[in-house]
């Protein structure tokens, strides 16, 4: 996992923000790792990578609507904050 996020931080390079340092995606990938492993035994079996799958999958469903629902009701002309 550190080496995919690596590589997508390399690609990134200067263009990130904020500044990334070579901390930042042990940091990140551990972060992950530790939201993953739900029953903490150091291992992210199937179940547990399937449920993070699916609640990433919800909450960016559920953002995506918050955003749409926003839009919709302030209208076209008006720029929507985050």
């Amino acid at each position: 996992m550190l080496d995919v996020v690596s590589s997508i931080y390399d690609m990134m390079g200067r263009f990130a923000s904020p500044c990334i340092d070579e901390y930042t995606a042990k940091d990140h990938v551990e972060m992950v790792f530790q939201r993953m492993d739900a029953n903490k035994d150091g291992v992210i079996s199937v179940e547990e990578f399937m449920d993070t799958c699916r609640r990433v999958r919800l909450w960016f469903l559920l953002s995506q609507f918050k955003v749409s629902t926003l839009y919709a009701t302030r209208g076209a002309k008006h720029k929507l904050s985050c």
